[in-house]
């Protein structure tokens, strides 16, 4: 009868102490997501992450890592595991980007310890979010350069399409200044997958009004055909627009 008593006050103590650790951070990798997520693979999901001993063993994994949920611009969540940036902001700090389908956890961005956040302010392609990834290196009486990836969803996860890079500081003056690099990989579906049109002026158009039709700026037409004076537009002049243009320059 005692040892019941003691068996049954020590599984009492050992619940409490769970709790009390979930409560203060103590939780696992699974325990994280599954609060997020009903998901059938959230070992995978944190094996992925880095949680590589044991994904349901109690530990300090909350006090480590953040998740959050993302709408990727078309109504789908994406699950965002991302660590916590300490005083140092060159360290790396992991961020892994998960969608659920059928019922499990998908990897479709891994930022590879590099800063990376959605551009909701840029227009989608294929429907979705592009992602910004920065990277920099600062490498005394050598150069400074800052390169900003930009990613884009395509045939189910991101991928990137090009990259703003920016040095300063280096000796060769060859080497200052910004360029976009394109990756090749990518460069013709990105260009195809953004808005694009072509518009033959009518008796009556003007370029502000065209633009006000379009839903985007009379100077970023003018810009992409060459026209100089808003008034030197003519009946059948065709107009063509690319969305890509505005922001990969």
């Amino acid at each position: 009868m005692i040892r019941r008593y003691v068996l049954a006050a020590l599984a009492i103590v050992t619940a409490t102490s769970a709790a009390s650790a979930l409560a203060a951070g103590g939780g696992s990798c699974v325990d994280a997501v599954l609060a997020r997520v009903a998901v059938s693979n959230p070992d995978e999901a944190c094996r992925q992450v880095g949680e590589r001993r044991d994904p349901r063993a109690p530990s300090n994994f909350s006090q480590r890592f953040d998740v959050s949920v993302q709408d990727l611009g078309d109504g789908t969540p994406v699950y965002v595991i991302q660590g916590r940036r300490g005083a140092d902001p060159y360290a790396y700090v992991p961020s892994f980007h998960f969608v659920a389908a059928g019922g499990r956890l998908q990897l479709v961005f891994d930022a590879k310890g590099a800063p990376s956040s959605y551009v909701t302010d840029r227009p989608k392609v294929n429907g979705r979010w592009q992602i910004e990834r920065v990277l920099e290196a600062n490498i005394p009486s050598l150069y400074r350069k800052r390169e900003v990836e930009t990613w884009f969803w395509e045939g189910g996860q991101y991928v990137k399409a090009f990259s703003r890079v920016h040095v300063e500081g280096a000796q060769d003056a060859k080497r200052n200044g910004t360029r976009l690099v394109w990756n090749p990989a990518t460069r013709e579906a990105y260009q195809e997958a953004g808005d694009r049109w072509t518009y033959t002026v009518q008796s009556g158009d003007t370029l502000s009004g065209i633009a006000r039709k379009k839903g985007v700026s009379s100077a970023e037409i003018a810009r992409q055909n060459g026209v100089r004076d808003a008034g030197s537009l003519r009946i059948g002049q065709v107009l063509r627009y690319a969305s890509w243009e505005v922001y990969a320059r």
